[in-house]
């Protein structure tokens, strides 16, 4: 049970560092709008969800059936893998920016979105 913990803080993790990142578009000579993005929490609550879930799976088969024990931790390891990758490419700065339209979004981004935006002038 504690390689599927170990993976699962992996997963939280890479997808926290996927998450990272920033767009930015001049509008005009002193105007800029930029996107960012940030550590997203309801993909750390989707990994925590299926950690959960897996833990219970490899818990209840107990350590008498072997096989089928270590077929659980091995499909529970895949599902985590599975779900990182597909949550990293969801919360990457580029995949946000398309689903949420930018650069012609509004000033606020949808509530399911971990991005931010804001819009701001220089003089000069």
């Amino acid at each position: 049970m504690a390689t599927i913990v170990a993976y699962a803080v992996a997963s939280i993790l890479l997808v926290a560092i996927a998450a990272q990142g920033d767009l930015e578009q001049n509008l005009s000579a002193n105007t800029t709008r930029s996107l960012e993005t940030h550590a997203p929490l309801f993909a750390f609550g989707v990994i925590a969800v299926l950690l959960v879930a897996m833990l219970t799976l490899v818990a209840r088969t107990g350590h008498h059936d072997t096989i089928r024990h270590r077929m659980i931790r091995e499909t529970a390891i895949l599902a985590l893998a599975i779900a990182t990758v597909a949550l990293a490419a969801l919360v990457n700065v580029h995949m946000q920016a398309f689903l949420i339209g930018w650069p012609s979004t509004p000033d606020a981004p949808p509530w399911w979105s971990n991005a931010t935006l804001s819009t701001y002038t220089t003089s000069g």
